[in-house]
C-alpha cells in the first residue's frame, strides 16, 4: 500500500506543478499587452514603435516580434519616445536586435526616444552600441 500512496501522490503532484506554471506563463503577456512593439512597413523599412515599458516580463513577446523583423528584411526605423521604463533585460534583448541587424548589413534608424530610455541606455553605456551616440 505504501507504494500505491507514493506512486498516487507523485502523479498528482507533478500535474500540480504543471497547471500553475501554465497559468503563469498566460497571465504574464496580459497584463504587458499583447506586444511590446506595434510596426509598420512599407517596402524599403519597417517603422517599429516601441510600448512604453521593456522590461523582463515582456521579453519573450519582445523577442518573438524582433525576430520577425530579422526575418523580413529591409532597414528598421524605431520610435522610442513612448518608453518610460526600460530594464537590462528588456536593453540586452534590443542590443542582440540591433548587433543581429548589423550583421546582416541593415540600418536601424533611431527616429525619437524618450528621456528615460537615452537615460538607462546611457548609464549602461550601450549608446554607442545602440546606435544612439550619432542621434
Amino acid at each position: 500500500m505504501t507504494t500505491k500512496k507514493k506512486t498516487t501522490r507523485r502523479k498528482p503532484a507533478k500535474q500540480q506543478a504543471s497547471k500553475p506554471a501554465d497559468n503563469d506563463l498566460n497571465k504574464k503577456p496580459g497584463p504587458a499587452g499583447n506586444a511590446a512593439v506595434s510596426a509598420k512597413s512599407d517596402t524599403s523599412s519597417i517603422n517599429i514603435e516601441l510600448d512604453p515599458v521593456i522590461t523582463i516580463a515582456e521579453a519573450q513577446s519582445l523577442h518573438e516580434q524582433l525576430q520577425g523583423y530579422l526575418d523580413r528584411g529591409g532597414d528598421l526605423s524605431v520610435d522610442a519616445s513612448g518608453v518610460h521604463m526600460v530594464d537590462t533585460a528588456g536593453l540586452q534583448l534590443l542590443l542582440a536586435f540591433v548587433l543581429e541587424l548589423k550583421n546582416q548589413n541593415r540600418a536601424i534608424i533611431w527616429r525619437s526616444y524618450s528621456p528615460a530610455f537615452k537615460e538607462t541606455v546611457e548609464l549602461l553605456g550601450l549608446a554607442e552600441l545602440l546606435g544612439l551616440d550619432g542621434h
